[in-house]
């Protein structure tokens, strides 16, 4: 299902909905459902942010328990795949380079990528086994559904989402400003963090005005991917 609410469905089930519908998809990617165990873990990690910044435009409603404990297990099982997929990054990064500026990866830099691949050959041996990893979180995954029906979510409609929402566009904002004002790296990457969960919110309402939102969404998406190739 698309990562977004459905119209006339209560916010508490759409919330259940959606983590279980993202955690299921990771446990896919990461049991086998992937042949390819990197493309697995990166969208198995992707699914982790969806959730994630679902949980931030909750926050108010789950209460600050359940929302701290929520975030960080879904940060930690990101983290534990999050090694090897950083290496597979930045060879990605590389061959993106590769693609714009080829005389310069024709040259100097060409032995690069065969560093870049041993030092992920590297990583995924330190960390000993990554599909055996992967497995056993998936299984752990399968556990997420049984612990949302203790979530307090109560308030429907836009109520619900009314305060994680303007919260979510103020951290944009004010990322933004920080960044333009003494635009470093670290700034930077901030920007974009609080820009990539303003794009997921606006991806969740969706529905609300498809012809207006989809715009919203396309820019932001936009805006994000730039962010990204300034970070990588």
């Amino acid at each position: 299902m698309p990562y977004r609410y459905k119209r006339k469905e209560k916010i508490p089930r759409a919330v259940r909905r959606i983590v279980t519908e993202q955690g299921v998809r990771a446990a896919e990617e990461l049991s086998g459902g992937n042949p390819d165990i990197h493309d697995g873990v990166h969208n198995a990690r992707k699914c982790f942010k969806k959730i994630r910044s679902l949980l931030r435009l909750m926050r108010s409603e789950l209460g600050e328990t359940t929302y701290r404990e929520e975030n960080d297990w879904f940060r930690r099982a990101a983290h534990r795949l999050a090694g090897a997929r950083d290496a597979e990054a930045m060879v990605e990064t590389y061959d993106k380079l590769a693609e714009h500026y080829p005389d310069l990866c024709n040259g100097p830099v060409a032995e690069l990528r065969q560093s870049l691949v041993e030092r992920r050959k590297n990583i995924i041996l330190e960390q000993q086994d990554l599909t055996g990893e992967a497995r056993a979180l998936a299984r752990q995954l399968e556990r997420v559904p049984g612990r949302l029906e203790s979530w307090r979510l109560k308030k429907k409609g836009f109520k619900a989402l009314e305060q994680g929402l303007g919260k979510s566009y103020r951290r944009g904002r004010k990322t933004f400003r920080l960044a333009a004002a003494d635009p470093d790296d670290e700034r930077f990457h901030e920007w974009r963090k609080r820009v990539k969960d303003y794009w997921y919110h606006n991806r969740l309402l969706q529905r609300i005005w498809p012809e207006f939102m989809d715009a919203r969404i396309a820019q932001l998406k936009r805006l994000a991917d730039l962010l990204g190739d300034e970070h990588d």
